[in-house]
Parts: structure tokens; C-alpha cells; sequence
């Protein structure tokens, strides 16, 4: 039952969390100045009428990667690391030989599964993309945890320990909890950058008052 609800709250501060992000790209107009327009044919050059974007240092060094990839990623890490924990004696493997194969079975199609459905969704900077990608992880080896314990039943920590099996279970959500902070650290970030490039960059794209005068000629009949 804690391990549900644990798993309950991984997938709710996910969403939560891409709730957030998704609400951040509805503010891009504060890294836009407002566009130039005069009401005189030719009293404005064309690039003047382009939108003039504010440069900030959220953007740099992107990235586009796939969130299941991130998940795919997360599948390897557990199969390696149960693979470590069993040579090393700290797990122990308790189930029966054709139950070992269709854990693994399902895991490398789940692994398959993620890399081929795994697309690029959003160009991201280098602490969003650590943030979801410890989330991701974090999701996947908590789950496959669970998996391996209360449902195929092939392995059981420090032989049945229950200080260990809390541990062995929170490693997932540590990192899920990690990803999360990163995320929120760079949404806060972005926030102040946002509100600095707002106040900076329609002053210093504004187009001067000349663009607009309109030469007063007197008719001649």
C-alpha cells in the first residue's frame, strides 16, 4: 500500500511540474518587443517590422530528447543495477527460473517500446533536461522495484530486511523528488529573466519618433 501511494505522488508531481513548464511557454511575448508599424508606406524598413527577440541565458546549450528515452534510460540503469546488487549478496533472487524470463521479457519490451515511441517534444536547457530526465529515472526504478518484489517475486533485499527494502524503495523516488527541484530551481529562473527582458527590450527596440513624421509638402495647383 505505501509503495502505491509513493507511485501515486511520482506521477503527481509530474504533472504537476509539466503543468507548470507548460503554463511558462504562454509568457514567450515577454521575450518578444512589439512589432514596429507606420501608417506611411515606405517610412519603415522591413527589419524593423520583425520582431526583435530578447536573448536570455535559459535557452542555451538545447537539447532535444524524448521523455521516453529518459524512461528507456531508467530501464537499463535498474536491470543493471539488480544485476550488482545480486552478485554483490545484497539482493537475493527468490524466483523460479521461468519467472526470471518473463520479468525480463517484459522489461526489454517495455525498453524497446520507450526508445521507439520516444520523439522530440521541447528544446530544453541543460538543468530542465537534468530534471526530467531524473524524473524519469526515478519513476522507472521505483516501479520496476515494485514490479520485481510484490508481482513477478524474483528478489528480495538483504534477505528480507526491512530497513534495506525501505532504502532499495526510495531510491526511485529520491531521484524523481531531485528532478523535481532542478525543475522548479530553472522555472524560477527563467521567471526573473523574463521579468528583467520585459522591462529592457521594448525600450531598446522602440523606433524613434522620425520613423513616424510625415513630410508636409504644400499642394501645388
Amino acid at each position: 500500500m505505501t509503495c502505491c501511494v509513493v507511485g501515486l505522488l511520482i506521477f503527481a508531481g509530474v504533472r504537476w511540474a509539466r503543468r507548470l513548464l507548460g503554463s511558462e511557454r504562454n509568457d514567450m511575448h515577454a521575450h518578444c518587443a512589439p512589432m514596429a508599424t507606420s501608417p506611411v508606406p515606405g517610412g519603415i524598413s522591413e527589419a524593423s517590422l520583425r520582431p526583435v527577440l530578447a536573448k536570455s541565458p535559459a535557452v542555451g546549450h538545447k537539447a532535444s530528447i524524448g521523455l521516453f528515452l529518459y524512461f528507456g534510460a531508467g530501464i537499463g540503469v535498474y536491470l543493471v543495477a539488480v544485476m550488482v546488487l545480486l552478485w554483490t549478496g545484497a539482493a537475493q533472487s527468490v524466483g523460479a527460473p521461468l519467472a526470471w524470463i518473463l520479468r525480463t521479457g517484459c522489461y526489454l519490451g517495455l525498453l524497446l517500446a520507450a526508445v521507439c515511441l520516444s520523439r522530440p517534444r521541447q528544446r530544453l536547457d541543460a538543468r530542465r533536461r537534468a530534471g526530467w530526465a531524473l524524473i524519469a529515472v526515478g519513476a522507472a526504478i521505483f516501479e520496476l522495484g515494485v514490479l520485481d518484489m510484490h508481482l513477478f517475486g524474483v528478489i528480495q533485499i538483504a534477505h528480507g530486511n526491512p530497513l534495506w527494502d525501505i532504502v532499495f524503495h526510495n531510491v526511485g523516488p529520491a531521484l524523481a523528488l531531485a528532478g523535481t527541484f532542478l525543475l522548479l530551481r530553472a522555472g524560477a529562473g527563467r521567471g526573473v529573466t523574463s521579468s528583467r527582458s520585459s522591462r529592457s527590450t521594448p525600450m531598446s527596440a522602440r523606433p524613434s519618433a522620425s520613423a513616424f513624421a510625415v513630410p508636409l509638402t504644400p499642394r501645388t495647383r
